[in-house]
């Protein structure tokens, strides 16, 4: 879990910087396909990215997360962990979640 939210946290995924994030999103994609159906879409620019069991077509459950952050300073875009605290841009708005 730590390397995956290490990667995640690694991308400067600033709202605006829609390079950045379908970088994001293409690693993510990565990490998915081997076990799951994965599409994307586009609206405005913006891309999003659905996994689902491969033949689901009404899955039951969703779970959402967003993988953009607000700006930072740079050194909080590489995961850090202090005891048992993780510290870094996105750890718990939402890429953990991602990470999950």
């Amino acid at each position: 879990m730590f390397e995956i939210l290490k990667k995640l946290i690694s991308f400067r995924t600033i709202t605006v910087n829609l390079s950045e994030n379908r970088r994001a999103l293409n690693w993510v994609e990565q990490q998915l396909r081997p076990a799951l159906a994965v599409r994307r879409f586009k609206s405005r620019g913006f891309q999003s990215l659905v996994a689902t069991r491969r033949g689901a077509t009404h899955p039951k459950i969703w779970l959402a997360a967003h993988i953009d952050v607000v700006p930072a300073p740079p050194a909080l875009f590489r995961l850090a962990r202090r005891g048992s605290r993780y510290i870094g841009r996105g750890v718990y708005d939402m890429k953990f979640a991602i990470a999950c």
